[in-house]
């Protein structure tokens, strides 16, 4: 099949041919050929015009789409440009936010006596049945069973695994954790015990002690695991039955759990068996 550009060349050459041959012919003599000629001339010219208008038309329409072309690459490259800025300042201000955490860290461990290690969260436990997060620091780094891990916030949890660059850390808000505790605001002390939910409980505090919504839980250091004086949560409902030498405390825990990325493992209590 012709293409358009090949069809309006045809046409062209066409009644080119025919003008030549008219010409010659009225050259070579003879009124008949001469008024064939013009006859000719007369009846092709505007055909010709009409051809050299289409051909101009279809040319700028040519061109036009090249123009297009054109620019529509143009416009993907600059969504490509676009798109690779977006990206740098995502990474920009990740780097920014990474910054500004590590320094509440290091803010934070001036008033920590003990030695201690940062680590980045690399996953955690996406069961209901357990809450636990994975660290990229392990024995390696000289990380052991039981070392507390903290943020500024409070208290996350204990070291319960370890292999060579990895650790496992129970969290406070899981049914086997067990913080000895205190009741900031008049010594009450008792255990918080996670509930596989985002609330903890306080066990085993004596009804003696008038306990109420907002008071803040610390650490006792009486578990031999964390150091004394570091934040836990504050109690948000506190219920005395009509028997019994407890009382039922519930606690929310300062540290959100959600967003955890960077913690710090604590070195003071070491075991052996590390």
């Amino acid at each position: 099949m012709f293409s358009k550009k090949k069809l309006i060349k045809f046409i062209v050459l066409f009644f080119l041919i025919v003008n030549i041959s008219a010409l010659i012919a009225a050259g070579r003599g003879g009124g008949k050929v001469q008024s064939l000629g013009r006859a000719g001339l007369d009846l092709f010219s505007p055909v010709e015009e009409l051809v050299s208008d289409i051909s101009g038309y279809l040319s700028g329409i040519w061109n036009k789409y090249f123009n297009l072309i054109l620019v529509q690459e143009k416009n993907t490259e600059l969504k490509k440009e676009i798109n690779r800025y977006y990206a740098k300042k995502t990474l920009y201000r990740e780097a920014y936010l990474e910054n500004q955490r590590l320094k509440k860290l290091l803010k934070f461990t001036k008033d920590i006596d003990s030695e201690y290690l940062a680590a980045q969260v690399t996953g955690k436990d996406s069961s209901k049945w357990f809450k636990t997060i994975i660290v990229n620091r392990g024995k390696d780094s000289g990380v052991g069973i039981n070392f507390p891990v903290i943020v500024p916030a409070g208290v996350v949890g204990q070291v319960i695994e370890v292999s060579q660059n990895y650790s496992k850390v129970l969290l406070i808000t899981d049914r086997m954790s067990g913080v000895d505790s205190l009741v900031q605001e008049n010594r009450g002390r008792g255990i918080v015990s996670g509930t596989n939910d985002d609330i903890c409980e306080l066990k085993y505090l004596l009804r003696k002690f008038d306990v109420e919504k907002g008071q803040h839980i610390i650490t006792s250091g009486m578990d031999g695991v964390f150091p004394k004086g570091l934040r836990i949560g504050k109690i948000t409902q506190v219920t005395k039955k009509t028997s019994g030498i407890f009382q039922e405390v519930s606690v929310k825990p300062f540290v959100n759990f959600e967003k955890l990325e960077e913690v710090l493992i604590v070195f003071k209590n070491q075991t052996e068996d590390s």
